[in-house]
């Protein structure tokens, strides 16, 4: 596949990266340093491109700023942002001013040919862009710089300018109901209400009423007619949360409201209209329940029009550090505390821990942590006694792969612990939407094997970049990656 690609960049060593890489693929490239100079050329050749790669920084106007002219001038253009200082709000407004894509430098050669490519093939379907206005900033509200964070970021962006449903699916603590704010916050609806509900922590007679309303005199109780969740909604955003605890027969009540935009309060016969964005989340497994009969195969799909999944905290272990700073601090205002301070002893046990409960789980116990460490440094001895389902230490980890490997010694063995352990990752992905699998698993690979690598070669980064069989410059970025 050919195609033409226009860089700005003002640094010429990540230009020349971009267009040597560009060029194993047979694709052209020119590089401008300034968005000024590359839209004043496009203004008379925009024809001559396929795609368009600009960094975040540039020297005359900010990102976020062309990619707002791109989309005004050069809709058809798909637009691929990278930035060496993102952050989660970076990620989500570059999606929602209409940015293809958004990468992070140093970028990696895989990753940066596959979505040159796709937006070359989706230019090459000559699909009319739309202009996006841009909605008022929103502050963060998740902690996270992992690949898999990032990703979650960019399907908000992408999600929130549409009136569409959403689908929120993640194991329980992962932050659902969190997403499902981000997305009210940077959506057109973002000033009308944001209403939530947790499906699995009411009653299905009472459920009916809270969503829908009920008239007075509807049932025993109901003194006076009540506006439902749907109703008093209206134009803005509701969560269903828990949407796989839902009763059948609300569910199809569910999906009329959905197809038809039209409530009924319990009791009553009139026909109320509403404009409400709904957005689902669940933890359960929809597609499992669907071929039980317990969920309804038609409403999934309705729910489905877009789909957001949260990764487990055990997906994203270098967000840890970031998460545990981020919760002290906040307990330590709420505590009436001066400050807290965390050993990295007790950072590295926590890292080691399975988290089976995620995100609230880590919160819950960073909470009891701080709380018996009063003023004092929080060490792992009070993280080990807040825990709920205390697990090994890195220490006693350690010791146990080492034995391991020390045993597993012959050919035959390590072929065996290796085929256990993409078992075993098989087993705790969810492969109907898992899509960065092997990625993950080449990264826990790197993290075992470059350290050990260095030690075996006494720190020599030039010899053990020959024996992976890349350069050294190549050896030391993936190191930082893997050190962050």
């Amino acid at each position: 596949m050919s195609g033409r690609v226009l860089i700005i960049e003002d640094r010429e060593d990540f230009s020349l990266t971009y267009q040597r890489m560009l060029l194993t693929q047979g694709w052209d490239s020119r590089v401008f340093a300034s968005a000024h100079l590359a839209l004043e050329h496009l203004r008379a050749e925009a024809g001559d491109y396929d795609c368009i790669i600009s960094d975040y920084q540039l020297p005359d106007i900010d990102g976020l700023t062309l990619l707002r002219i791109l989309q005004k001038e050069f809709a058809a253009l798909p637009v691929v942002l990278i930035t060496g200082h993102g952050s989660v709000q970076t990620a989500i407004e570059a999606m929602k001013h209409g940015a293809y894509d958004y990468l992070e430098k140093p970028v990696e050669r895989e990753v940066f040919l596959k979505v040159i490519g796709q937006a070359l093939a989706l230019k090459r379907r000559s699909v009319d862009a739309v202009s996006v206005q841009a909605a008022k900033e929103a502050g963060p509200l998740m902690v996270g710089r992992s690949r898999a964070m990032i990703t979650v970021y960019k399907e908000i962006g992408r999600v929130a300018q549409f009136a569409a449903p959403v689908l929120i699916q993640g194991e329980t603590g992962t932050g659902k109901d969190l997403v499902a704010t981000a997305i009210h916050l940077n959506s057109p609806r973002q000033n009308r209400p944001f209403r939530a509900i947790n499906c699995s922590a009411i009653p299905e007679n009472l459920l009916e009423s809270e969503l829908f309303g009920h008239e007075k005199g509807a049932f025993t109780g109901a003194h006076a007619t009540r506006k439902g969740l749907f109703e008093a909604t209206d134009q803005g955003t509701l969560l269903l949360d828990e949407i796989g605890d839902m009763p059948l027969s609300l569910q199809a009540k569910l999906l009329r409201v959905l197809q038809s935009n039209v409530v009924q309060r319990v009791g009553g016969q009139e026909d109320i209209h509403v404009n409400v964005r709904v957005v689902a989340a669940t933890h359960r497994n929809l597609h499992e329940m669907i071929a039980r009969q317990s969920f309804r195969e038609d409403l999934y799909h309705r729910l489905a029009a877009a789909e957001v999944r949260l990764p487990a905290l055990r997906e994203r272990p270098e967000d840890i550090p970031l998460l545990v700073h981020y919760f002290l601090q906040q307990y330590a205002r709420e505590l009436g505390m001066e400050k807290a301070t965390i050993a990295q002893e007790a950072i590295d046990y926590i890292q080691a821990q399975h988290w089976p409960g995620n995100v609230r789980e880590l919160q819950n116990t960073l909470r009891k942590a701080l709380m018996q460490a009063r003023n004092l440094c929080i060490t792992q001895d009070h993280v080990a006694a807040s825990l709920e389902h205390p697990g090994p230490g890195p220490e006693e980890a350690g010791g146990d792969v080492r034995s391991e490997v020390a045993v597993d010694a012959s050919p035959v063995d390590g072929q065996t612990a290796l085929s256990h352990w993409v078992e075993g990752a098989l087993q705790e992905v969810d492969l109907e939407h898992e899509t960065l699998l092997r990625e993950k698993l080449l990264r826990q690979l790197d993290r075992e094997l470059y350290p050990k690598l260095l030690e075996r070669l006494d720190d020599n980064r030039t010899r053990a970049a020959h024996v992976l069989g890349i350069t050294r410059n190549t050896f030391r970025k993936r190191l930082g990656e893997l050190e962050a």
